[in-house]
């Protein structure tokens, strides 16, 4: 009886890959393919390699990590997973000369994959060295704000001045747009120019906190989009592989 040699089980990535990377890894696993000579041999070997490949993948997904120091983790493992599985499929000794072609291409879409794990596996990295400061900025910037109030707890002009700087900022911005949000805020309490006393002091260590703030959020959204270039890399090397995966399953077994 034929079977296909190419069978996917579902989405290859748990929800602590799905919720980061957008959808699962879709990868295919390789059911049991009859002994035989020629074509249906190195079908075989092709089989056993992108079975054991894929079996390796879904240990590290049933792992459900949930932060980013442990995403970076499971990534490298991903990327590993990725890199031996080309460089297994690359040591076959193919003799069926267009499986070998397609095996070769399996393995660069592999190779691509890793590559692209190790990227977003460094930006995790990165995203949990930026956590703590952002944690502090965002924190020196809420306190540096009641320090402005505590300044105007008594009216004044320049109270007022502060105030209607205070009312033209947004309650609820967009992350994206916060970075030039801050800039005007910080634009607008430097061009008060307060005399000297209780709440130009308040208004500079605003200012202050409000530069380092803007700071870490500028770097939180260039990392994020540099994260949405590196999951989209996953997914191209994901849908190539599957690509090839379908047309060797026409090849060994004839039928997708």
């Amino acid at each position: 009886m034929r079977a296909q040699i190419f069978a996917s089980p579902g989405g290859m990535l748990s929800p602590m890959f799905r919720r980061h990377l957008g959808t699962g890894l879709a990868l295919t696993l390789l059911a049991s393919f009859a002994p035989g000579c020629g074509r249906g041999r190195d079908c075989t070997k092709l089989a056993e390699v992108a079975n054991r490949h894929s079996a390796e993948i879904a240990q590290i997904e049933a792992r459900r990590s949930e932060t980013p120091d442990t995403l970076a983790t499971d990534m490298r493992a991903l990327a590993d997973v990725a890199e031996h599985g080309a460089l297994d499929v690359e040591g076959l000794d193919l003799d069926d000369e267009a499986l070998e072609t397609h095996a070769r291409r399996y393995g660069d879409t592999a190779h691509g994959l890793s590559e692209a794990s190790l990227s977003y596996a460094a930006l995790m990295e990165t995203l949990a060295e930026e956590r703590d400061a952002q944690g502090e900025a965002e924190s020196t910037f809420r306190k540096s704000g009641q320090g402005l109030l505590d300044a105007c707890s008594t009216a004044s002009s320049a109270c007022n001045a502060v105030g209607d700087v205070l009312r033209a900022q947004p309650e609820s911005p967009e992350p994206s747009k916060l970075p030039a949000l801050l800039e005007r805020y910080i634009e607008a309490l430097e061009a008060l120019e307060l005399e000297e006393g209780p709440v130009a002091n308040a208004v500079g260590v605003r200012v202050a906190a409000a530069k380092a703030y803007e700071a870490v959020v500028r770097r939180r959204v260039d990392l994020d989009d540099e994260v949405d270039e590196a999951r989209g890399r996953i997914h191209a090397a994901v849908q190539k592989q599957n690509a090839l995966i379908s047309e060797l399953n026409v090849m060994c077994v004839g039928k997708e």
